[in-house]
């Protein structure tokens, strides 16, 4: 089966679970940070579940984030938690304070403790 991902160009990460029901994108490859797909969740069929703007979940200010001309530097590393099913985010501010968030997998809700 093929779909297309709703990024403009390509993401900069993705993830895929080990049942295969999730599929994670993260970022747009020249714009990390900006837009509507920040932090997408694709179904088994690859279907859009949810998608995100970096101010729905951001556990900073945006203004907080070191700036690029074309990004938003947020991202300290993504991982995925298979056993617990979710996401779990790490943020960084330009004066490297450092903090992490956890996505549901399931409840497509963001948390701060897994």
């Amino acid at each position: 089966m093929e779909k297309n991902l709703i990024n403009s160009i390509s993401p900069v990460k993705a993830l895929l679970s080990n049942n295969g029901k999730r599929i994670v994108t993260i970022d747009n490859w020249h714009s990390l940070g900006y837009g509507i797909d920040v932090f997408v969740v694709y179904n088994e069929k690859g279907e859009l579940v949810k998608r995100y703007k970096l101010d729905d979940f951001t556990l900073f200010p945006i203004n907080n984030y070191m700036f690029s001309v074309s990004s938003i530097w947020w991202d300290c590393g993504i991982e995925l938690l298979n056993k617990i099913n979710k996401v779990k985010i790490c943020m960084i501010t330009e004066d490297d304070i450092i903090k992490t968030r956890f996505h549901d997998l399931e409840s497509y809700q963001f948390e701060t403790t897994p």
